[in-house]
């Protein structure tokens, strides 16, 4: 089984609303990933947080270090821009991840690699 860090982010009160709260988030990945028999080594949550960049994200950042000590091989988002808004630093993480040779998902998008 793959150890997943599971990732989800919500910035406001209306993305709560309209389907986007971390529970909700949470629920759908984690039943994707007992689809896939992915471990689940850790749900990652930043409540409350923008996504235009991961400075002042506790969460990511302990991903991204979860990641790189070799305890994560997977990641998975409920969408990219839970992840970050910001094409630099998507690009950056997926450069960290690949470097790692962790594995990078999303629910609602099919990413080729």
């Amino acid at each position: 089984m793959v150890n997943t860090g599971v990732y989800v982010r919500v910035s406001t009160d209306e993305q709560a609303r309209e389907g986007f709260s971390i529970r909700a988030q949470e629920e759908k990945l984690r039943a994707y990933a007992t689809l896939k028999e992915w471990n689940i080594f850790s749900v990652y949550a930043d409540e409350g947080i923008s996504g235009k960049d991961i400075e002042g994200r506790p969460a990511v950042k302990q991903m991204i270090a979860d990641v790189t000590s070799g305890k994560v091989k997977n990641v998975l988002v409920y969408k990219i821009d839970r992840l970050t808004r910001s094409t630099k630093n998507l690009i950056e993480l997926v450069e960290i991840f690949n470097q790692h040779h962790c594995a990078f998902n999303s629910l609602q998008e099919v990413m080729y690699s």
